[in-house]
């Protein structure tokens, strides 16, 4: 894993989460909103984009001199200092995505440094100068997707070129003004703000009931690259959707809608991408109002959610509240459970998330007081947090946790999280009804640790045990097998 060191210090916040404190990170701050942010790993390079024209020094006083930068940055992910990319954009940018050395950029802007480059273009990552790539679009790009060469854009536009495109469309990315450009019949009747991809399925989100003419309420899937389809599925979100993220056979997303999929769902879900159903680990609800979900991304295990300001007490289905947050939640991929992720002090709604290796990105709505621009502090603007998250949070997946997934309700451990001692494990359901039972603990990828006994009575295994006595912090797989079944779980070591 490739590891981002920062170098400076700064006036910094806590976060608290399950493995240790971390600080954030509070470079250089944009003075307004941070719609998006990219990180570019091969380059080391943190790209924002948003509504901004300067950017301060988080931890300058009274006097400091700005930085100059026209709703587009990159900052150094080594030293937390702005580069010199500074291309002047006219309009807020509202959408980047990093592919095959190319920055692209979305957004309301009509020019770029004198270039007219009408709401969308693209950057040579090794560069940093503005390419050829130049589609003409007529109004707001809000979501970006580069897949094979294929630039898929959705918005508020209705033409793309000159020809009918309403709200998305497909664009070659070495398109650069002249001849046509891909065909894509798709046509929705109202906005996309989000696009996903996955397997050669493209999935739209935003605020629109029919796609084709067809009802498909704010999200649909299209399969094919050479002829687009439209498919069946029909989740029906009855809110608009802001973000997708798919992920192996299960598919996020987020926005504002109280119901998806014939079930009853807050502005988050997760839904199985061969059955259509809505799985139940991941159905957060809050017990007071609907928030609105901008943003999502994911680690190797973990899926932030970004969102308001406001407290919200979620609690997955059945189950027990999973904590109060302000502006992010962190889930863990596996199981659906919270991660002990919180940002304390003062944060704002979250419109973008970036996770690559342990560093993590968000860009904010502004929170700018309104004082003159050479007073402005740290403690008037923090619209960008960069900040390091412990390995805990980068597992990567195994059959294992994937059967722990599976098997969740069939375990429980007490306490857990555990710090030495013993801890009871209590499985139920056995077929066995009376024998023997081995209770195994694993490495996420899978390497036997050890292996203890017990016993089986009622096809019940209730015991005692000090398997995580000599276990070094972090996160491990419990099995107890009786017979040739097998329940299995996770346990925190702290």
């Amino acid at each position: 894993m490739k590891k981002l060191i920062f170098l400076f210090t700064i006036a910094c916040a806590v976060i608290v989460n399950s493995a240790s404190a971390q600080t954030i990170q509070r470079p250089w701050q944009p003075n307004g909103d941070v719609y998006a942010v990219v990180h570019d790993d091969v380059n080391q390079v943190i790209y924002l984009g948003g509504q901004f024209d300067t950017l301060f020094y988080a931890g300058a006083g009274p006097g400091a001199a700005p930085v100059v930068r026209h709703n587009l940055a990159a900052i150094d992910a080594n030293t937390g200092r702005p580069l010199a990319f500074a291309p002047n954009m006219n309009g807020a940018v509202r959408a980047l995505f990093l592919s095959e050395g190319r920055i692209y950029v979305g957004g309301d802007f009509t020019n770029i440094s004198g270039v007219v480059r009408n709401r969308v273009a693209s950057f040579n990552t090794n560069y940093f100068n503005l390419t050829a790539f130049a589609p003409n679009v007529d109004n707001t790009v809000r979501a970006i997707h580069v897949e094979q060469g294929r630039v898929y854009l959705g918005g508020d536009f209705l033409y793309v070129n000159g020809g009918s495109r309403p709200y998305s469309a497909l664009v070659p990315a070495g398109y650069s003004g002249f001849g046509g450009f891909a065909d894509w019949p798709i046509t929705t009747n109202g906005p996309v703000y989000a696009i996903g991809y996955r397997n050669t399925t493209v999935y739209l989100g935003g605020q629109f009931s029919t796609v084709n003419g067809a009802p498909r309420a704010n999200l649909a899937s299209i399969t094919g690259i050479a002829d687009p389809v439209l498919n069946d599925w029909a989740p029906d979100p009855n809110g608009p959707i802001n973000a997708i993220l798919p992920n192996d056979t299960t598919i996020f997303v987020c926005g504002n809608f109280i119901g998806i999929a014939g079930a009853y769902r807050k502005s988050f879900v997760g839904i199985n991408t061969y059955t259509g159903k809505t799985r139940s680990i991941y159905a957060l609800k809050n017990t007071a109002g609907v928030p609105t979900f901008y943003s999502m991304a994911k680690s190797a295990n973990t899926i932030y959610i970004g969102g308001p300001t406001t407290g919200y007490l979620f609690s997955n289905e059945g189950g027990a509240p999973i904590g109060y947050q302000h502006g992010v939640i962190a889930l863990d991929i596996a199981t659906g459970t919270q991660r002990d992720f919180d940002i304390q002090g003062k944060n704002r709604t979250v419109y973008a998330i970036t996770v690559s290796g342990d560093l993590l990105s968000l860009g904010l709505k502004n929170y700018y007081t309104g004082a003159r621009p050479d007073t402005l502090t740290e403690r008037y603007m923090h619209n960008y947090y960069a900040f390091r998250m412990p390995e805990i949070f980068n597992m990567p997946a195994s059959p294992l946790v994937a059967e722990a997934s599976e098997l969740r309700n069939s375990i429980t451990i007490e306490p857990n999280p555990v710090n030495g001692g013993t801890v009871r494990v209590r499985s139920e359901g056995f077929t066995l009804q009376d024998g023997n039972a081995e209770l195994m603990i694993y490495t996420p990828d899978g390497k036997l640790l050890s292996t203890s006994q017990s016993v089986v009575r009622g096809g019940l295994v209730d015991t005692q045990s000090d398997m995580a006595r000599d276990l070094a912090p972090g996160v491990y797989i419990v099995r107890v097998l009786a017979g040739a079944e097998a329940h299995v779980g996770r346990i925190v070591v702290r």
